[in-house]
């Protein structure tokens, strides 16, 4: 059954308009386990919706999409972002050589945000959890008019389950970090924009 994946999860109680309790479907079969007690994970857990929304109004105007702009209007943004947090930065030294840094980062760093708000009508934003196996929505997926993948997750191998479309990848900093290596994931020429995580849903 799909829900035995964990997808169908419902806000199924609250004390108030802010706190709710999220519960995923009772079938649901838990996978992940706390690396330090070993416990599975639970099937609901308490969401603050006013402080999410609160987060929101703080964060919606800002840009965080990994751009060459971007990285010119920081302080020392070069010597002290680029090569530290996009491309691990083993040889490049902060940037010293901005030949290298750019030859490096230019199969995947546009040179101005690519998105604005409401730009697509139908989004699809995939995790990476490995919800989807088994499931068969690589078609449907394909079908939205953007898809976001969040940070590593593969598509080769798993087109049938997660589809093959990719317009943006959301990263966090962690896989900011190995960005030379999410960009492996694809061929040349089918690279999506790379943005930060806060962003995933602005152009929808």
């Amino acid at each position: 059954m799909q829900s035995a994946n964990g997808l169908g999860l419902q806000a199924a109680s609250g004390r108030d308009y802010c706190e709710v309790i999220m519960k995923f479907p009772g079938e649901t079969v838990p996978k992940w386990k706390d690396p330090k007690t070993g416990e599975l994970e639970g099937l609901s857990y308490e969401l603050n919706l006013c402080e999410a929304v609160a987060t929101w109004e703080q964060v919606r105007n800002s840009t965080t999409v990994l751009t060459k702009e971007y990285i010119d209007a920081l302080p020392n943004g070069w010597e002290d972002y680029a090569w530290r947090r996009i491309n691990k930065g083993v040889l490049l030294n902060q940037c010293e050589n901005r030949t290298l840094c750019m030859e490096k980062l230019s199969l995947v760093l546009p040179e101005r945000p690519p998105l604005f708000p409401r730009q697509y009508s139908r989004c699809a934003v995939i995790g990476n959890s490995g919800d989807l196996l088994q499931t068969k929505f690589g078609d449907e997926i394909d079908s939205y008019e953007a898809v976001f993948r969040e940070n590593g997750a593969p598509i080769q191998n798993y087109t049938e389950f997660v589809g093959t479309k990719s317009t943006f990848r959301l990263l966090n900093r962690g896989s900011a970090k190995a960005l030379d290596k999410v960009a492996e994931l694809y061929g040349i020429g089918t690279i999506p924009t790379f943005v930060g995580l806060d962003l995933s849903l602005r152009p929808c």
